[in-house]
């Protein structure tokens, strides 16, 4: 798993340039029904069988639809991450020497 900000108290979350105050919940454009929320979500990513996991992701998120949206530069971030991860367990998986499985009968 791979954290892409500690959790902060209150609605700020620690950025680029240190700490930044997070925006009011809009009404969500998705479902158009509720105010967002502000939330430290996880996403999870897949290539090839491969899974990661990113926690720790700052997200205005809708609790009726559960649409996510973030802050500008965050989505690259988090894209970024799960690559390195990715790419990292991908490489692993192919020097991993391969497991076979032998039946023996003595009669």
């Amino acid at each position: 798993m791979y954290n892409i900000s500690k959790r902060q108290s209150g609605k700020t979350a620690r950025g680029q340039g240190g700490k930044r105050k997070m925006k009011k919940g809009k009404i969500c454009t998705e479902c158009k029904q509720t105010e967002t929320q502000f939330q430290f979500v996880s996403m999870e990513f897949e290539r090839e069988g491969v899974q990661v996991e990113v926690e720790g992701i700052p997200a205005m998120v809708c609790p009726n639809c559960g649409e996510k949206a973030f802050a500008p530069g965050v989505a690259e971030q988090v894209i970024a991450a799960a690559n390195e991860m990715l790419d990292a367990a991908g490489k692993a998986k192919k020097k991993a020497p391969e497991l076979h499985q032998y039946v023996v009968e003595v009669a």
